[in-house]
């Protein structure tokens, strides 16, 4: 019987960490082929660890920090197999004795924090997509008519007549305003909360103003339907306050337009879309996406007619890892310069998690996409901050260093080119890929936004940015470095300053890059390799 393939154990690019000091639990790292194996290794191995003639891993650290190495393995067969992987260990420092006792265990929490929303799916990437059943949700059930019984009991004095009570207001937007409203907006998924919201503002804005020109030209007048409205001066303190509709609601008194029946525009705007039924409809529209759930990625370029993309026409796209299914899926190639495969999440520890057989497929849908002259980046992303930005300074700049380090080593993963099998019709512009991905998309979503995480979430992001592009630098080779900068943050002052990003160009690009700047102004580059920096 034929021994099986040789193969790596360890595909997550990313070895279990071990400690200074103590001992290295060992792992066995080769599986397959014909024993005994010989090893050679590019780069730094972990001093104090050994690889054993049957692939075993063990020792014990000498060195603390982070080991990037490329390990090469061949077995005895006669006609020996040959593999090898890219490899990351990191070693943490010993551990120093507790100054004091641990804090006695959480016996209550304090009522502000009894009364939060607690994120039950902390990490998981999510996006945003309202669908029919999504919106059926947000609709209240009709109330339910009371049926006089036959029995009821005569009033005190006969000739007393009910008071029949004046009708309530029907509370807005009604459910079929919010079906009219919403429309636009059923299956498309959006990748942040921010876009989501721009995207509901819109939709109210646009049924507002069809709503009130209709009324308008009803009553044949003119009407200034902006987004939003004037607000009139804030009346007397003793005038009636105007109504606030907590949706679903039983109907209340409307404010009313003096005299008449009418509703005032500014009312009626905001009545739309009130702030607890937009959290109502952002709360629906919320999908989460384990990675557990990830299909293999499988991608053809058949039928997509693709050319070689002009220099000024980058056009980027996001494929994130919960679109995959089981059968190849067709992409037009020719619509896309660079694709950015999401994705890699950070972890509390420096690491990504990864979609299952992310690397092991990375090899075939980079190639396919290589092939039709589309380059692709890898996504690390992240939108959990809490924890991570409460670490001392000194921590969280060695966190960064470690997953700056880490990124670059999942992109450079060596693929195996009699993997991939060459095709011997393929267009001149197309090379066998010698690493996985081309570069990095940073996607780092809901950043805090109060002046103190805001500060500490800007420090972390220059620290991280600054430690990537050196690992870039190290490493040698060409990169795209793509930043995900959300619309909302980016400015004269904060994490996505202006004078920020521009600091993040002038590091890592060449000062002949090929960027439309002045000359005088590419003098003050100061970048040794070939990296590029775009902003998305």
């Amino acid at each position: 019987m034929a021994p099986p393939d040789l193969r790596l154990v360890y595909k997550t690019v990313v070895l279990p960490s071990g400690r200074l000091g103590s001992d290295y639990r060992a792992r066995v790292l080769v599986r397959g082929g014909t024993p005994p194996y010989a090893f050679t290794v590019e780069g730094k191995f972990p001093p104090g660890l050994d690889l054993a003639d049957d692939g075993t891993l063990a020792g014990r650290p000498t060195a603390a920090g982070n080991h990037r190495f490329t390990l090469m393995v061949s077995d005895a067969s006669n006609a020996p197999l040959l593999t090898q992987q890219a490899y990351v260990l990191y070693v943490a420092p010993a551990r120093t004795p507790a100054a004091s006792a641990p804090p006695p265990p959480l016996a209550a929490i304090p009522r502000d924090e009894a009364a939060a929303v607690v994120d039950r799916f902390p990490g998981v990437p999510r996006s945003y997509k309202l669908t029919h059943a999504s919106l059926a949700q947000l609709v209240p059930a009709p109330p339910v008519e009371e049926v006089a019984s036959d029995d009821a009991t005569t009033t005190e004095f006969a000739d007393e007549q009910p008071v029949a009570a004046a009708p309530a207001a029907e509370p807005l937007p009604t459910a079929e305003q919010l079906g009219a409203m919403l429309a636009p907006l059923l299956d498309v998924e959006y990748p942040t909360r921010a876009l989501f919201l721009k995207a509901v503002q819109a939709a109210r804005c646009a049924y507002y103003q069809a709503h009130v020109a209709d009324a308008a030209l009803k009553k044949g007048v003119a009407v200034d339907a902006k987004c939003p409205p004037d607000t009139p001066p804030t009346p007397p303190a003793s005038a009636a306050k105007a109504r606030r509709t907590v949706f679903p609601a039983p109907a209340a008194a409307v404010s009313l337009v003096p005299g008449t029946d009418a509703l005032p525009l500014h009312q009626f705007y905001a009545e739309l879309m009130p702030p607890d039924l937009l959290e109502a409809v952002v709360a629906q529209a919320t999908q989460h996406h384990p990675l557990g759930n990830a299909t293999e990625i499988a991608w053809t370029g058949d039928g997509c007619g693709c050319v070689t993309p002009m220099p000024g026409d980058q056009v980027y796209g996001f494929f994130p890892f919960w679109h995959a299914s089981e059968e190849a899926q067709a992409l037009d190639f020719s619509l896309f310069a660079r694709i950015s495969a999401m994705g890699a999440v950070l972890n509390d520890d420096g690491v990504y998690s990864l979609p299952a057989k992310w690397l092991e497929a990375a090899p075939r849908f980079v190639r396919e996409a290589r092939r039709h002259g589309t380059g692709v980046d890898l996504v690390i992303y992240r939108r959990d901050w809490r924890q991570l930005l409460a670490l001392p300074e000194a921590r969280l700049n060695a966190f960064s260093r470690l997953a700056a380090a880490n990124a670059v080593a999942i992109a450079d993963a060596r693929v195996d080119e009699s993997f991939l099998g060459i095709e011997p019709l393929l267009a001149r512009f197309w090379d066998t890929p010698a690493h996985a991905y081309d570069g990095i998309t940073v996607f780092f979503e809901d950043s805090p936004v109060d002046p103190e995480g805001s500060r500490r979430f800007a420090s972390f992001l220059r620290g991280f940015m600054l430690n990537l592009i050196a690992e870039m630098q190290r490493s040698g080779r060409a990169y795209r470095l793509n930043v995900a900068v959300p619309d909302q943050l980016l400015g004269d002052e904060g994490p996505y300053g202006f004078a920020q990003l521009l600091d993040y160009i002038e590091l890592a690009e060449l000062p002949q890059t090929s960027k439309g700047v002045e000359h005088e102004h590419k003098l003050r580059y100061k970048g040794t390799t070939d990296i590029v920096v775009e902003y998305l």
